[in-house]
């Protein structure tokens, strides 16, 4: 029983929607989590295992002789405390409890005043189960109900950024093993409105886990990973505990916490925005493309990769770089990586030689390596490798920054560290040693940004997505399964959602624009049944757009739906995710939500004051929905808008609380694209936007790179390449309005929608426009 309760409360104000988290706390140990003043999580008793045994709370083993008040300041402002400290013997851990007055989070902290020796059970001899553990745990919470009718869950876990493990469920007692321990990632727990609570690791994420124990219902223990032999003293790890009234900024704002204290964001923004392989569209060699472990007959990967540039020449399709796959350098013990250098059977005359004849920078996949590999003491090399019986973990700073520079020769601007669940769950020492993972981690991220080179992290588990947070390098991460032309990879609306908020572009891999692709011994009889939805999924994803077509066989109609002539990707500012109502859905399944997938992003174009365009995307769904316009999670500008399907600005309508919006027909052959234009009133006229319609993203920031408002104009900045036509269409005063721009050497036009007219000039750094069309209307202030 709670014997005094401390209760602090936390307004929580997201535009006009609020939630308020309450944290009832006793001073013998046990709190309480409450939204809305409603019980949603029972503290279950801590616990922590200290010379093989584990000391409990509950049977007053785990001795704590008081709890007090405190304060101070950390990276989210001033906090207010409440502080347990235990004994065990002489071994001393404090935890603590930290309220904000600004904000919607707490943060629980573990601090080992005294260290540790020997903490993980005794029965625990390089047992992996016991690596699934936590040695202790603050906080810890029941699977239950709770006071409210209904709680669901998403939990991330296992590889592809936790998306090939991830789990939806009611949470209770009844709820199945949830994918813990070295593989688990954030839980996130919401009710049928998608009020959310979210817990996650705040730092040490490579040494942090969570223990789903005493399954179906029982409890969760968030702490230090289990595989841990001993905790140094003064050792400290936080989680923190965030609410939100929507499950996608509940994960917003996990990121936004993540960042402030990681403080490598700016950077991040800066590599993300100029990494050529999101940036650019380029051809790609990954598992499922058409050349992955497979040449044109009679021919080396060499010359096939040559024969794909010169296709490329003919048809004008503006592939920017070229991505090679695992099939080029050497493999050693359990196929990992016994030498990262090209098989002079692959390219006889270098990688040199396909970087010189196609000027293409390159991105390059890398595997685990071996523990015979060349690069290690142990065989003879010059550096320091942590050996287990099948993966080796490099442990040397210089090791990857000459890696990495001997890579810049032949043009690597991308290294894609793929298997690094393998890396991660088969390395005994990555799971009993505390630093080893964020000194590999991070490691690999100095020197590939010493040397201007940007990171994918593939087959990642969630702690390495979070560890990214760090690593301003580490622009992109696969969020799907590998493509190998099957059915549902594309689906990765949900893990996409997990990406942004890490402030990463999720990567759906490579596909096929086109159906039928004769001739490749791996995918005999494969089909891609549905090229459009890979495309349209690859764009508003802001990650890769890589086809990887067999030669011959590109729809390049197709492909340059997602680009300018150039290959520059016309993407949204913000990558395609599921909404709240279909992840509500899978929770509940009797709930009125979509059966399918249903996915929003944006459009903000920044000018006198930023203007944002809406994006759906609906697809495999099994029966009709009519969406609402208080439903999408769009700005309240689009509660009164205007909505046309891909293609058909004539099929406009309008989208507000008398109109919904009917996704009928929506399947993965089928699938529906919607855009959402607000409507806006410029002196005497009012205009809603349609864009550059034949594109996938019609308004795109790469495109239109300012709007001008004027007393009585709307004037459209576009930047495009010379002798690029593009049309305009948008709606005014309720007249479809078109014009056609063909760019000039300036690449820089300006469209009056009042007149209807193009002006050409010359931009210095994109200073936006400050004159008139023939006088007419003066930039607005």
């Amino acid at each position: 029983m709670l014997l005094l309760y401390l209760t602090t409360v936390l307004l929580l104000v997201q535009e006009s929607l609020a939630v308020e988290l309450n944290l009832n706390i006793s001073t013998s140990g046990y709190y309480n989590v409450n939204l809305n003043f409603f019980r949603w999580l029972q503290s279950a008793p801590t616990y922590f295992i200290v010379d093989g045994t584990r000391y409990n709370l509950s049977d007053k083993s785990l001795y704590s002789n008081a709890s007090y008040g405190g304060n101070g300041v950390d990276e989210f402002g001033f906090y207010q405390s409440i502080r347990y400290r235990y004994y065990v013997g002489k071994t001393i851990i404090d935890c603590s409890i930290n309220t904000y007055d600004t904000g919607n989070h707490i943060v629980f902290e573990q601090k080992f005043v005294t260290g540790v020796t020997n903490s993980r059970p005794q029965s625990c001899s390089g047992d992996l189960h016991c690596y699934q553990q936590t040695t202790g745990t603050f906080p810890s919470f029941y699977l239950k109900k709770g006071q409210v009718k209904n709680l669901g869950y998403l939990n991330f876990g296992g590889s592809m950024l936790g998306n090939s493990e991830v789990q939806t469920g009611q949470w209770d007692t009844t709820t199945a093993d949830l994918t813990d321990g070295m593989g688990g990632g954030p839980i996130a727990i919401f009710d049928e409105m998608g009020n959310t609570v979210i817990i996650s690791p705040l730092d040490n994420f490579m040494s942090s886990s969570f223990w789903h124990e005493d399954h179906p219902g029982g409890r969760i223990n968030f702490g230090v990973m289990g595989g841990a032999k001993s905790i140094p003293a003064n050792y400290r790890q936080r989680f923190i505990l965030l609410a939100s009234s929507s499950i996608n900024q509940a994960f917003q704002d996990l990121g936004k916490a993540l960042r402030k204290v990681s403080g490598a964001s700016p950077k991040k923004e800066f590599y993300r925005q100029n990494d050529v392989t999101l940036k650019y569209l380029g051809y790609w060699t990954d598992n499922g493309a058409y050349y992955y472990y497979n040449t044109e007959a009679n021919k080396t990967y060499e010359q096939t990769m040559k024969d794909v540039f010169d296709y490329a020449q003919r048809e004008k399709i503006p592939y920017r770089y070229l991505q090679l796959d695992s099939w080029w350098y050497y493999k050693g013990f359990g196929e990992g990586v016994k030498e990262w250098t090209a098989r002079p059977e692959v390219f006889p005359h270098g990688i040199q030689s396909v970087q010189q004849y196609t000027r293409w920078p390159m991105g390059a996949h890398n595997k685990y390596w071996s523990v015979d590999n060349v690069y290690a003491k142990q065989n003879g090399g010059k550096y320091n490798f942590v050996m287990s019986p099948i993966v080796a973990v490099p442990n040397d700073t210089s090791f990857w920054y000459d890696l990495m520079k001997n890579a810049t020769s032949w043009g690597l601007k991308m290294y894609e560290q793929d298997w690094l669940n393998i890396e991660t769950l088969f390395s005994h020492d990555l799971a009993e040693d505390l630093s080893l993972g964020e000194r590999w981690l991070t490691e690999m991220g100095n020197a590939a940004e010493f040397n201007n080179i940007t990171i994918q992290y593939c087959m990642s588990l969630p702690r390495h997505g979070l560890m990214s947070t760090k690593i301003p390098v580490v622009t992109q991460a696969r969020a799907s399964e590998d493509y190998h032309v099957q059915e549902d990879q594309w689906k990765i609306g949900v893990s996409s959602m997990f990406a942004y908020a890490l402030g990463l572009a999720p990567s759906k891999d490579t596909f096929w624009t086109s159906t039928i692709q004769n001739g490749n011994p791996k995918y005999p009889k494969k089909q891609e049944l549905w090229p459009a939805l890979q495309t349209v999924v690859a764009t508003l994803s802001m990650g890769p757009v890589g086809p990887g077509d067999m030669i011959g066989a590109t729809n390049k109609d197709l492909l340059m739906r997602c680009c300018n002539m150039e290959g520059l990707i016309l993407k949204p500012s913000r990558p395609a995710t599921a909404m709240d109502l279909q992840i509500i859905k899978a929770a509940f399944p009797d709930f009125n939500g979509p059966d399918g997938q249903v996915w929003t992003s944006l459009s903000e174009i920044y000018g006198d004051k930023t203007t944002q365009f809406g994006i759906l995307l609906a697809a495999n769904m099994s029966k009709p929905y009519k969406l609402r316009a208080y439903q999408t999670e769009f700005p309240y500008q689009f509660y009164d808008s205007i909505v046309f399907p891909y293609n058909k600005p004539e099929a406009a309508m309008p989208f507000n609380g008398k109109y919904p919006l009917n996704l009928n027909g929506c399947t993965s052959d089928q699938f529906c694209l919607f855009y959402l234009s607000p409507i806006i009133i410029v002196g005497q006229h009012t205009i809603a936007i349609y864009g550059e319609h034949d594109k996938f993203v019609p308004m795109s920031p790469q495109r239109v790179t300012d709007i001008i408002y004027t007393e009585d104009d709307m004037v459209l900045q576009l930047v495009g390449v010379p002798s690029e036509k593009v049309v305009v269409s948008y709606l005014l005063d309720g007249m479809q309005k078109n014009v056609t721009t063909v760019f000039s050497t300036s690449r820089t036009a300006h469209i009056s929608l009042v007149l209807g007219k193009t002006k050409h000039v010359t931009i210095a750094h994109q200073r936006p426009f400050t004159g008139s069309f023939n006088g007419f209307g003066k930039r607005g202030v």
